[in-house]
């Protein structure tokens, strides 16, 4: 076909040809010719050198290395063994010609695998599963060649078969994923019995001749029990059906017997490392059993939610039974809620996080996953469930009494309607919805509206929404993805959607949250029917942000894998000692050393760290040639020698920076200990931007950042979008490219013609639409319908089909008595009409008519969602192309970065980079359902950088918090940090290291955290800080009397806000600006709560340009205030000229989104004032230890301190400032020319009185 060459030139093809396709590396030169030109895919593992100086020969002496030559060598080897692939097996039965041959096929194979050429890897992997050749004749005769007593007669050729069907460049190579899952199919047979009688027959064969040999020298290697489990492995993670076979118990048995007869030669490690594949396979199973099985309870058994469960085994809960996505393997259970568990009136089956308490899964991993899997879902969807149950219980759902509540959690949209459903220009189905337009914007202008929508995130790209509604008694929801989301004016028409429009009402794009044939029949009605119902828009519901954690959670029990559980988990065994975490494996070779001379100052004499004998190497030297202080070298020294670290940061004292140097040490051995790149993870995008701006300023260049919402121009050509554009796409992708674009195009045209019964049902019954349907399934009508009328009839229209019903036209979705016909009286109008259609009256014509076009929308749809289906198999097949590119892009990378968040969404192609080491930036505030997702099979080295006495992670669900008392049950804002930290029952804490020395507060400041840390020291560098200017003190708590405002308002606002408060930071802040000695970011002001937030916002957005970081617009928008009236007034003259006079950048923030942060000034907003004594967020010492600890020359608290003083940390810091004369109803100011004078401010006019010009 002609146009199949178009979706061919998809396919990147420029790194062929050219007088620099073929080159021979001079075997004298150490260089990597494939790595100068990009295409080296060893990394690390590369026996040549990657360095880029020496990439300097290359360029000034290329007539050093001898073209074509080794490529050509290459393609020769390629060739012959892809002559044996298509001749096939000469030889027959168990000749010796052909084993000669099998062993020369397969040994081909390994030495093709060994060699540099990735071209010949994936067209080997292609080859040997290609229809038209012969590998599966050799894959068959490989695995079958047993003699009757089940013992293989001549298995030279088992470990190259082996080593090929496992080897790495087919393993990690995304691209060729799809021919190594054939690979396996072929191999294993039907439910993979020939795989396991093969595995079984080696076994037995190793067995046999061990017990065989007297020699000292053991016959069967750790090599070989290595490939035997990953193959086995591999079996059971590619084909499902084989974890259901009856011999992998006596397999697995085999396999340990084998492997006992290599023990004396092995350290206890290899050996662990043995037992532990075994029990990772024994998981795989484990967790294929429980599917076929769902756990039944009473009725009577049901526990509320929130309470606790009973320590009795006997009364212990189990999943399974309440609702139809309630089910004991977390595998199963739809990631989306589901019609039945939303309307449950069970209680969802949270089980507890203590390891001491029962629960249905013997195993610690996989209970340990179910639980953090069960907990996160119940995070993100509990508030969602609730408001959806509340609403399908409502009689009327146009009524907006229930929708009144400030506490909702939603916004709610009337009118919804299905408009169009289509094939968007990306080959993907889509849908257009319209609302009625919300109450908030009917009254402004065009413009207007267009501002409120482009301020606003409601209905933001990406995020779910669910439409619900009402036929007849049954309500009926689906669950949609916002695709487009356009605030232009007047662009809305067919398959586009707008919400501004003089002429249609507001409309967005979506697509199917979940591609499931329900929900596309749904969708289907919806717009057949012309149903209306409610949209509903969840606040920060982003499926891209939580699908690929919790399908990573999911896919980690299938396996069963996770690195480092003996450090993070209760053991089963009596011995495991969480105080002796050794070096990592890497490091544990004899002789290695972390040189430490990256990190020394210039003329230092080398100093190194032997990670088997920490204690040895001297602290005072190692402080004195690197700069660190006593506590981050004691930092440095426990993260490079335990393979599992916990390093403690207190405010100010440097974790990122000790960070850095560790990064440093680690690149220094990353050829020798071949570590791939480093991955460095971190809980938001300007933290994960601040750390590799700092890696970058000194002097690591090859920075790879995963994500797209960088606010750093100096990453810009460092994101692996754009590093990935240099890399080249083998002929093997570029064909699998071309087809694969060519193939969805075909099958989106088809799904096009699936759709025709849709938009049929908009137009109504024709003969023209319903002739092909009736032709094929019901010809003697179709045969009748053609013959003209000679029954008298007079004819109404051309159309035979409407002639025939007696009518001009006939809408699909208005007949009325379609639900009220039975399949009886269907059947026996069709026999009449079989016999004679001119028997039927007209209102039994209309009925039998309906209901063929009721089969053809049937039968359509079911194609449709076929369609859609092998469509999203294609999609996957041109994404792993685009990874697969990624990844050859990652493994060139000295240091990858990414968020916690772009983890999981990239953790297939991660998992393949090769990565042995891993930090995490701020770990205290990163949930411990995300981390799970770095500890990847292969990584050696995991450090976490945090500190757990400040903020907790974020989470949705207050109830599951430890700041509750039935959260305790639970604990999911507990991070890993903190549990592995602080211990648990039944598990030790593990050793930390805590950084002790505060380079950002004056002494006055970091005083008021000493409760926290007991053993914090003060820099020299912080002891004369300079004084506030402005100011008669540096810090000071303004006490004052003025209640919090009201919250009886009526709104749905749940923030609490103080404007005596308001109206005081503002003209405090003023007259600190006024100094003119500060810049835009050495002033901030802070509060615990968004309603503050906004009013603080409002106030100062007069004066000063307020910035505002991405966490707290997004809780600002998800309470409902993200817009207000007033906010951007349009400035009059004396305002603009007032405003450029006091331009400013000021820095805007709460508590829990500043941890990290730091300015020279700081000023807070405590807002609480009751006669409660009500402290509200800032009663945890977590809070309270951020907001103090972010000031560096200066700090002014303004708040009621009798609310305050209840809360033991705040009446400590209170009696610290009180007897400091720190403490007052007055803020005393000072004029650098008058400093004798005083100025007391008791209220925010007293500033402009007092000190107008500041």
């Amino acid at each position: 076909m002609a146009h199949r060459g178009n979706w061919r030139s998809r396919g990147n093809t420029s790194n062929r040809g050219g007088p620099n396709s073929f080159r021979k590396r001079n075997q004298s030169e150490t260089f990597c010719v494939h790595f100068q030109r990009g295409r080296c895919h060893y990394g690390e593992r590369c026996r040549f050198s990657h360095d880029v100086n020496e990439a300097s020969d290359f360029k000034s002496n290329p007539a050093a290395y001898h073209p074509i030559t080794h490529d050509l060598d290459a393609r020769n080897q390629y060739f012959d063994w892809k002559r044996l692939l298509r001749n096939g097996i000469l030889g027959s039965g168990y000749s010796r010609r052909e084993h000669e041959e099998i062993v020369q096929f397969w040994n081909g194979a390994l030495e093709i695998l060994e060699g540099d050429s990735r071209e010949n890897h994936q067209f080997l992997a292609k080859d040997l599963v290609d229809d038209n050749l012969h590998g599966y004749d050799f894959i068959l005769a490989t695995a079958d060649a047993d003699n009757p007593e089940g013992v293989r007669p001549m298995p030279t050729y088992d470990e190259p078969f082996l080593k090929v069907i496992t080897h790495t460049s087919l393993l990690n190579c995304l691209s060729v994923d799809s021919f190594v899952g054939t690979l396996y199919t072929s191999f294993g047979g039907t439910n993979g019995d020939r795989a396991i009688r093969y595995l079984s027959s080696v076994c037995r064969s190793l067995k046999s001749k061990g017990e065989e040999t007297n020699e000292n020298v053991p016959v069967i290697s750790l090599d070989m029990m290595k490939l035997l489990l990953n193959t086995l492995y591999q079996l059971l993670s590619r084909d499902r059906r084989a974890r259901f076979h009856d011999e992998i118990p006596a397999l697995l048995d085999l396999i340990r017997e084998v492997g006992s007869q290599i023990t004396e030669s092995c350290s206890k490690a290899d050996i662990d490392g043995l037992e532990s594949r075994i029990e990772v396979m024994q998981r795989l199973i484990a967790s294929a059993n429980r599917s076929l099985f769902i756990p039944r309870v009473h009725e009577e058994n049901f526990q509320k939610s929130g309470s606790a469960l009973s320590s009795f085994p006997l009364d212990m809960q189990t999943p399974g039974g309440r609702h139809d996505n309630d089910l004991a393997e977390i595998s199963q259970v739809q990631i989306l809620p589901t019609h039945g568990e939303i309307v449950s009136g069970n209680s969802e089956y949270l089980p507890s996080t203590d390891f001491l308490q029962p629960h249905f899964l013997p195993d610690p991993l996989q209970r340990y996953i179910d639980s953090t899997f069960r907990l996160l879902r119940h995070d993100i969807f509990g508030s969602a469930k609730d408001v959806l149950r509340d609403l399908l219980q409502q009689n009327d759902l146009t009524q907006f009494s229930y929708f009144s509540s400030k506490d909702s959690g939603a916004h709610l949209y009337l009118g919804a309607r299905v408009l169009q459903i289509f094939i968007n220009e990306r080959n993907e189905l889509e849908a257009t919805v319209s609302f009625a337009t919300p109450p908030q914007v009917r009254k402004k202008t065009s413009n207007e509206q267009c501002r409120w929508w482009q301020d606003s995130n409601r209905l933001e790209e990406g995020s779910l929404v669910c439409f619900l509604t009402s036929q007849e008694t049954h309500r009926r929801l689906i669950f949609l993805e916002v695709t487009v989301k356009n605030a232009s004016k007047d662009q809305a028409h067919q398959n586009k959607s707008s919400l501004v429009s003089d002429r249609f009402p507001p409309s967005i794009t979506v697509k199917l949250a979940a591609c499931l044939q329900q929900e596309l029949i749904l969708l289907g009605r919806l717009y057949s029917k012309k149903l209306t119902g409610i949209l509903v828009d969840f606040h920060g519901l982003i499926p891209a942000t939580f699908a690929p954690i919790l399908k990573n959670l999911q896919r980690i029990q299938r396996e069963g894998e996770l690195a480092f559980q003996k450090w993070i988990l209760p053991s089963r065994k009596d011995d495991e000692d969480g105080h002796s975490i050794p070096p990592p494996a890497y490091a544990r070779k004899p002789g290695f050393i972390f040189p430490l001379t990256s990190i020394t100052t210039v003329g230092a004499e080398n100093i190194a760290l032997d990670p088997s004998a920490p204690e040895s190497i001297d602290l005072l030297k190692l402080q004195a040639q690197t700069g660190l202080d006593h506590g981050q070298c004691q930092g440095l020294i426990a993260a490079l020698t335990r393979e599992y670290a916990l390093i403690q940061g207190p405010p100010g004292t440097g974790k990122s920076y000790l960070g850095v140097k560790l990064v440093q040490v680690l690149l220094k051995i990353k050829k020798k200990a071949k570590l791939g790149p480093i991955l460095v993870i971190c809980y938001t995008n300007h933290a994960l931007d601040q750390f590799l701006k700092h890696i970058l300023d000194v002097g690591i260049q090859k920075i790879i950042r995963i994500g797209g919402r960088s606010q750093a121009t100096e990453l810009e050509g460092k994101n692996l979008r754009v590093v990935s554009k240099g890399i080249g796409k083998t002929r093997v992708e570029s064909q699998t490219l071309g087809m694969s674009y060519g193939s969805l195009e075909d099958c989106m045209k088809h799904a096009g013609y699936a759709m025709e019964p849709l938009h049929q049902s908009q137009k109504g019954l024709s003969w023209a639409a319903m002739e092909h349907f009736l032709h094929r399934k019901w010809p003697i009508i179709h045969e009748q319908l053609e013959r003209p009328d000679t029954e008298g009839f007079t004819t109404v229209t051309d159309d035979k089909l409407l002639n025939w019903l007696g009518a001009k036209s006939m809408k699909a979705q208005k007949d009325q008595n379609e639900s009220e016909v039975d399949d009886v009286r269907l059947e026996g109008l069709t026999r009449a009409a079989n016999e004679n259609i001119h028997s039927l009256s007209i209102p039994e014509r209309r009925i039998l008519a309906m209901s063929w076009f009721k089969q053809w929308q049937e039968i359509e749809t079911a194609s449709l969602f076929e369609a859609l289906n092998h469509a999203a198999n294609l999609r996957g097949d041109i994404n792993a192309v685009h990874e697969e590119v990624n990844r050859r892009a990652l493994i060139q990378a000295d240091v990858v970065g990414i968020t916690t968040t772009a983890l999981a969404r990239h953790i297939e192609t991660l998992r393949r980079v090769g990565t042995k080491v891993i930090i995490c930036e701020e770990a205290a505030e990163v949930m411990e359902a995300h981390v799970i997702s770095a500890l990847m099979p292969g990584v050696e080295h995991f450090i976490q950088i945090g500190d757990h006495r400040q903020l907790r992670p974020q989470i949705q669900n207050h109830s599951l918090s430890l700041e509750t008392s039935t959260g305790k049950t639970w604990q999911l804002d507990r991070s890993q940090f903190e549990r592995r930290a602080v211990g648990e029952p039944g598990l030790k804490p593990a050793p930390i290291a805590q950084l002790n020395v505060q380079r950002r507060m004056r002494p006055e400041i970091s005083q008021l955290i000493r409760s926290v840390y007991p053993k914090l020291e003060d820099h020299e560098s912080v002891m004369n800080l300079p004084n506030v200017v402005g100011m008669r003190n540096n810090l000071f708590w303004l006490d004052h009397e003025c209640d919090e405002d009201s919250r009886d308002d009526g709104s749905r606002v749940k923030s609490h806000s103080n404007q005596w408060e308001v109206e005081m930071a503002t003209a405090l802040v003023r007259h600190l600006v006024r100094q003119g000695e500060y810049k835009s970011t050495d002033i901030a002001l802070l509060t615990p709560y968004t309603g503050q937030l906004r009013k603080l916002r409002a106030s100062l957005t007069n004066d000063f340009e307020i910035c505002l970081n991405e966490r707290d617009l997004e809780t600002l928008a998800a309470d409902g205030l993200e817009k207000f009236e007033g906010e951007y007034p349009e400035p009059s003259g004396r305002k603009t000229f007032e405003k450029k006079t006091l331009l400013q950048t000021l820095r805007l923030a709460t508590v829990d989104n500043f941890q990290g942060e730091e300015a020279k000034v700081i000023v807070v907003s405590l807002v609480r004032s009751n006669s409660k004594r009500k402290v509200g967020f800032l009663r945890t010492e977590n809070r309270i230890n951020v907001l103090l600890s972010r000031a560096q020359h200066g700090m002014y608290l303004i708040g009621n301190a009798k609310t305050y003083l209840n809360v033991p940390m705040w009446a400590g810091v209170h009696s610290q400032l009180a007897h400091a004369n720190a403490v007052g109803r007055e803020l005393a100011l000072c004029c650098p020319r008058h400093s004798d004078t005083p100025i007391l401010c008791y209220e925010p006019h007293d500033f402009e009185r007092k000190s107008p010009e500041g």
